[in-house]
């Protein structure tokens, strides 16, 4: 077996493909089919390679597993990827892949490691940042009509078409039904949401009266987004009557949501929906002070 030949297995073996949310943009089919191309692989950034192996390794390098060496051999591979990541930059080799490999670091950095510092952190952050400004990637898909681009200094609200509706009757999609047949400021994001691209032409969500604004993935977005905008709002200093108007729109949207995020009985990705639900009880406390728990919300969360 070729060195590079164990690396599908190893980040397999370290649940890339049952992440909850941040590791989920790595398609571990398409990069393993590329890794194995013989021509393909050279348009791997290496950076990646060891991003992913230092995490992957992080990832299992507990008491109960690697232990210390394996902490200290995630490091080493965490430093050779920083390392690549900025020769790539130097040589102005930026691309997709590229931001992979930071937004990876990013997490590591985040992680509990014997390294772990803020600065580390800050320091991963930005040249994550660089490189998403770099290849535009948050503006990608500016030209598509089903895009939501938010004003500057606005909620970012997703204003239902006529046909929506939240009364009651209303059903979650992600299921088919039973058949015989099968880090930016929010103005500056361009995107669909995750899947919307595929949801849009699937005939359960043509049939219905449901949006792809509505998806699990979305609603996680969703609610991110307008947390980060009202975290921006408390620490903005605005005449009294403009920042009620902002606060009233931010409690409108959040109670699009939380109607969206109750007609999900799918269970498919019930870690995004505790967390968008999370971002969304986190505004209770919008106005003043810190959030307000009603006993319905706390009992959700033992469920």
């Amino acid at each position: 077996m070729e060195a590079y030949e164990f690396i599908p297995a190893l980040f397999d073996a370290n649940r890339f493909t049952d992440t909850g949310h941040w590791l989920f943009f790595l398609n571990l089919e398409h990069f393993t089919k590329t890794l194995m191309d013989s021509e393909a692989r050279l348009s791997i950034q290496p950076a990646l390679i060891y991003a992913g192996l230092a995490m992957a390794t992080l990832m299992k390098s507990s008491e109960a597993e690697f232990k210390a060496p394996g902490r200290e051999r995630a490091l080493w591979l965490r430093d050779n990827a920083a390392k690549l990541i900025q020769n790539s930059i130097e040589s102005e080799w930026i691309d997709a892949s590229l931001a992979e490999a930071a937004l990876i670091i990013a997490l590591f950095e985040t992680s509990a490691h014997p390294m772990y510092n803020p600065d580390r952190v800050e320091q991963a952050l930005l040249t994550l940042d660089f490189i998403i400004r770099t290849t535009s990637l948050t503006t990608i898909d500016s030209s598509d009509p089903d895009v939501l681009i938010y004003p500057v200094g606005c909620v970012p609200m997703t204003d239902p078409p006529a046909e929506w509706n939240h009364s009651s009757d209303r059903k979650c999609t992600c299921l088919p039904e039973p058949s015989d047949a099968p880090h930016a400021h929010i103005a500056q994001y361009a995107l669909l949401f995750p899947g919307e691209a595929l949801d849009r032409m699937s005939p359960t969500y043509r049939s219905s009266t449901s949006s792809t604004k509505e998806s699990v993935w979305a609603l996680y977005c969703r609610s991110m987004l307008l947390w980060n905008f009202t975290n921006q709002l408390r620490m903005t200093v605005l005449p009294d009557d403009e920042k009620v108007e902002l606060i009233y729109d931010a409690w409108s949207e959040a109670q699009s949501l939380q109607d969206s995020l109750r007609m999900h009985t799918c269970n498919l990705d019930t870690v995004l929906i505790y967390m968008s639900r999370e971002y969304v009880y986190k505004l209770q406390g919008l106005g003043n002070g810190p959030p307000i728990f009603k006993r319905k919300q706390a009992e959700e969360w033992c469920e």
